[in-house]
């Protein structure tokens, strides 16, 4: 039997699930499919979590596309900005 294991190869839960593909049966082969979630998201014109899901409005995106920089914000936390270039 063969498996496909497609995962996003920033994500830190693909980190954490790498150890523990070697747990599966000996007759199963693994295919390793390395992809970028945000690559895909873009393709296809989704939003990813950060945009779209409960984090979004604590998350601003000042220039307001892809290429602009994270800031994040709390409440009681001075927003941080990055150093211009």
């Amino acid at each position: 039997m063969k498996v496909s294991w497609v995962f996003d190869v920033i994500s830190p839960f693909s980190y954490l699930a790498f150890p523990r593909l070697v747990e599966l049966p000996a007759h199963v082969q693994l295919e390793c499919v390395p992809v970028l979630l945000a690559g895909l998201l873009k393709h296809f014109g989704q939003a990813g979590p950060a945009r779209s899901g409960p984090a979004a409005p604590i998350i601003a995106h000042p220039r307001g596309d892809s290429q602009g920089a994270l800031l994040l914000t709390a409440p009681g936390v001075r927003r941080m900005v990055p150093a211009k270039r």
